[in-house]
């Protein structure tokens, strides 16, 4: 009987935490800034930087616009996005909750990337 009352608990806990790429991005940036380098080279550097650090469940997205990093979180949804526009803007928006300053060291890749 304890375990049917869990169970839904448990179910909402792990639904709340799960966040799209466009949840993430109705916040405000938590980086920005702009590179001389072109474009596919700032995504290759951002992807091979975040698969080295946390690589599984990550994915690239081109767009005509951008391209957008996407790295996964652990169980379900999106930890942190990275937009890599034509012109040089890079924007990285994270989900508000994020462990052990995970989201310092992704932006640090970004950072040495540009």
């Amino acid at each position: 009987m304890a375990m049917r009352s869990i169970f839904p608990m448990l179910l909402v806990v792990l639904v709340a935490g799960c966040s799209t790429p466009q949840d993430i991005r109705n916040h405000p940036p938590a980086f920005a800034g702009k590179s001389a380098k072109p474009k596919d080279q700032i995504v290759g550097c951002i992807a091979t930087g975040w698969a080295e650090f946390f690589g599984f469940n990550m994915t690239t997205i081109p767009t005509p616009d951008r391209t957008t990093v996407i790295l996964g979180g652990n169980l379900a949804g999106t930890d942190m996005i990275a937009d890599v526009y034509a012109d040089g803007r890079v924007e990285v928006e994270k989900r508000s909750a994020t462990w052990l300053g995970k989201d310092k060291k992704l932006i640090a890749v970004v950072q040495g990337c540009m």
